[in-house]
């Protein structure tokens, strides 16, 4: 009825020549065949809240058969088949025996024998009859004083040796007696008003948690699993991911349509906003293609949190390129376009590569998977905190990397290509006004 939690302390973890997660993986095969427990074995989850597993699948019914049925047939289908899963886990009742006993009431009666009796005799066998209290001098609290057989005797099936005192004499208890064994839950779970159970197993490093679950839906889809007396929902990182992504999305686009209506201020011009915005969204590219290499699963919180604050610092970049071409522009009237852009990319790659390089170096050691104890002078390797962050520094320093390729490349060039379109528009109207 209690809970236990057990923890294990690694005192120096650079002697070890295992991961964590290995460590994790060999205490549940050392427990797998210990049964009447139910131990679940998890990393240590930081921040507030009550734990939620990275994948939890919710089953709700209000056909009790049915859901346990269906919760049993996904929780085979997960062990025996997903191999990016590990600790699973769920939380179908265990049922416990109960002994149900029947008293044929009518046949007692014509014996000439009360239920008392009958009662009193059952209870010799389980509990005891009740014959008063003792409250030792060196106790609060008081002890019950139960009169009962031997625990050798103490077992129903020993009540076809017992017997009670009828009109014919002794009489078998068993003759008016009939047990039953049948399961009983210890409790049963609703949710909205109806039965709920749930799945929750943990992602194995080096498996893609999005994949994995990809292919639970898949084969919920493909072999009829679902029902339509049943709800079946995705919560744990699925469901905060979804909410994340949702958020960040909508964070994005926000920044995106502030940026422009500074800029179109700022500027007093449409389209020079526009290139400045086409390279926030080209920067994109880089940062999945930087994931994509560095083989490192995305996050959607550090990824989505990574694209938005990148958007801040290739604006930036980009400013800093449009608004020189726009001075040049002015002092030097008599120049054409092609001297005005380079002269602008010339004078600007400086503070430009700077930014970039700057805000790299800081970052490199998070991107590379590494962490500096400043105070113990050591350095860790792929630490859980690390791991955490290594999404936001890879998405920072590969997506700032590539924006930089296109705020000297791009848009100079998508910044030509306007100009020409503008002065050939103009001397298109002047034509026409001629």
């Amino acid at each position: 009825d209690g809970v236990g939690r057990g923890y294990i302390v690694l005192e120096d973890p650079k002697e070890l020549d295992i991961t964590g997660f290995e460590v994790l993986a060999l205490l549940r095969e050392a427990v797998s065949e210990i049964s009447g427990y139910k131990l679940n074995i998890r990393e240590v989850q930081e921040g507030p809240g009550q734990f939620s597993a990275p994948v939890e699948i919710q089953l709700m019914s209000e056909d009790l058969g049915l859901i346990e049925r269906k919760t049993r047939e996904l929780r085979n289908y997960i062990d025996q088949n997903i191999e990016g899963l590990t600790g699973v886990n769920d939380t179908l009742p265990k049922y416990k025996i109960e002994w149900k006993i029947d008293v044929d009431k009518e046949r007692a009666f014509q014996s000439g024998i009360s239920l008392y009796d009958i009662g009193s005799t059952i209870q010799m066998v389980t509990t005891g009859i009740m014959l008063g209290e003792y409250r030792p001098d060196d106790s609060k609290e008081e002890i019950d004083i139960r009169a009962r057989f031997a625990k050798d005797k103490r077992t129903l099936s020993n009540l076809e040796n017992i017997t009670v005192n009828s009109r014919n004499g002794a009489v078998p208890v068993s003759s008016f007696v009939d047990v039953e064994a049948r399961p009983n839950a210890a409790s049963l779970v609703r949710k909205d008003g109806q039965f709920f159970y749930e799945i929750n197993a943990t992602n194995v490093p080096g498996f893609n948690l999005n994949g994995e679950i990809n292919k639970i839906q898949q084969w919920i889809n493909e072999t009829g699993f679902d029902d339509p007396r049943m709800d079946i929902t995705f919560g744990g990182l699925t469901e905060r991911g979804a909410e994340a992504t949702d958020f960040l999305i909508q964070a994005f686009y926000g920044a995106l349509f502030l940026m422009f209506i500074i800029l179109v201020t700022q500027f007093n011009s449409i389209s020079q906003p526009i290139i400045i915005l086409m390279s926030v969204i080209f920067s994109t590219s880089g940062v999945f293609l930087g994931l994509t290499i560095s083989q490192v699963e995305p996050s959607t919180i550090m990824t989505g949190t990574a694209i938005v604050g990148l958007a801040g610092i290739v604006v930036n970049n980009n400013i800093v390129l449009i608004d020189t071409y726009n001075r040049l522009k002015i002092d030097f009237p008599d120049k054409n376009i092609e001297e005005l852009i380079t002269e602008t990319c010339m004078s600007r790659l400086r503070p430009v590569l700077l930014t970039t390089i700057t805000t790299i170096f800081g970052l490199i050691f998070l991107a590379s998977g590494y962490s500096i104890d400043l105070l113990n002078q050591t350095v860790y390797e792929g630490t859980s905190t690390v791991k955490w962050y290594q999404a936001f520094g890879i998405s920072i320093c590969w997506g700032l990397g590539f924006s930089t390729v296109i705020t000297l490349i791009a848009t100079p060039a998508l910044l030509m290509i306007l100009e020409k379109f503008t002065n050939w528009s103009k001397n298109l109207r002047g034509g026409y006004s001629s």
